[in-house]
């Protein structure tokens, strides 16, 4: 009897079933943000220090933020475009592999989900205060490995927090400009992102902000400290373009330590350039410096040995260039 069950038709099998939305974390106010936030930082490896002050910047806490004036969305606040570029990119390293084969490239460049109702659940995932931290880990570290390859050291928080603003791509166009025309207004050069942060790009009677004056308030909340792991930005799978901005919403070189000659702020020769992959050298860091921050810089600070290497901090910055970081 047993034998005919080998001639025996197999049953139909059901269709897959769309894959499952992970349940927003459950109602607990700061406690669970932190949680979420404790959970990326040991998935990804980025410090949960940075990822608790950029959240607390961008979202006060609130998991279900929602932008008035951009689609900014959840803890990190992700744009829609940054949204499925990082799932895209790194969701199927942290548990998100089906979000991420459902998101494809359209014929005009842009990613996008075909099926209406999954792609409405993807977008809604951002409310998912323990996805969204794990995707701004992940965002992080492809950050944090495109400054390094320009820095030649590990950034800071703040400059991470810069690319974090403007994205990776966004952050070589301002960090150019400040490099290059410290007194510029940025609003002129990024109109897109002064309409949705007016608070960044304009102090409080409504005059803009020159692009040193817009670092300096990017940078200041974050500071000059180190705390994202190295290892952290060296992830297994890397996105192949430069991340968007994840919010629309410092960089000083990493320079080989010379004698007597400490790091500055803005050196960012060859932004957009490929030969070379090295720190500048101090001819042409010379070049790209403002002369009086130069100056007041290597008559005060980065004197000792023990110095050597550090980024500039911003209040020494600021005192030279004339930045006033209030706001």
């Amino acid at each position: 009897m047993d034998a005919m069950f080998l001639f025996t038709t197999p049953k139909a099998q059901a269709p897959s079933p769309a894959p499952a939305v992970p349940q927003p974390a459950p109602a607990g106010g700061a406690s669970g943000v932190m949680g979420a936030l404790q959970t990326a930082s040991e998935t990804t490896g980025t410090s949960f220090d940075y990822l608790l002050k950029t959240a607390r910047r961008e979202s006060d806490l609130d998991p279900a933020l929602k932008s008035k004036t951009s689609s900014a969305t959840g803890l990190f606040q992700f744009l829609d475009d940054t949204w499925l570029e990082t799932l895209k990119a790194d969701g199927a390293r942290y548990g998100y592999g089906d979000y991420a084969a459902a998101i494809t490239r359209t014929p005009s460049g842009n990613l996008d989900i075909a099926d209406p109702a999954l792609k409405r659940q993807v977008m809604a995932l951002r409310e998912d205060p323990t996805a969204n931290a794990v995707m701004a880990g992940a965002f992080t570290n492809r950050n944090a490995a495109d400054l390094r390859a320009l820095l030649g050291r590990q950034p800071t928080d703040g400059e991470l927090y810069v690319a974090h603003f403007f994205g990776s791509a966004g952050a070589r166009k301002f960090l150019d400009l400040a490099a290059t025309q410290p007194a510029a207004r940025a609003d002129t050069v990024f109109p897109e992102a002064a309409a949705a942060n007016r608070p960044i790009f304009y102090d409080k009677s409504g005059r803009a902000r020159s692009a040193a004056e817009v670092y300096a308030v990017l940078v200041k909340q974050h500071g000059t400290e180190t705390t994202t792991s190295p290892a952290a930005g060296n992830p297994v799978t890397a996105a192949a373009t430069a991340p968007a901005s994840a919010s629309q919403g410092s960089a000083a070189l990493g320079l080989a330590p010379e004698p007597a000659e400490p790091p500055l702020p803005f050196a960012f020769h060859g932004l957009f350039q490929t030969e070379r992959t090295g720190p500048a050298t101090a001819d042409v860091r010379a070049l790209w410096v403002p002369q009086t921050a130069r100056a007041a810089y290597a008559a005060g600070a980065g004197k000792t040995s023990g110095d050597a290497g550090r980024p500039l901090d911003l209040g020494t910055f600021a005192r030279a260039s004339g930045v006033d970081t209030r706001e």
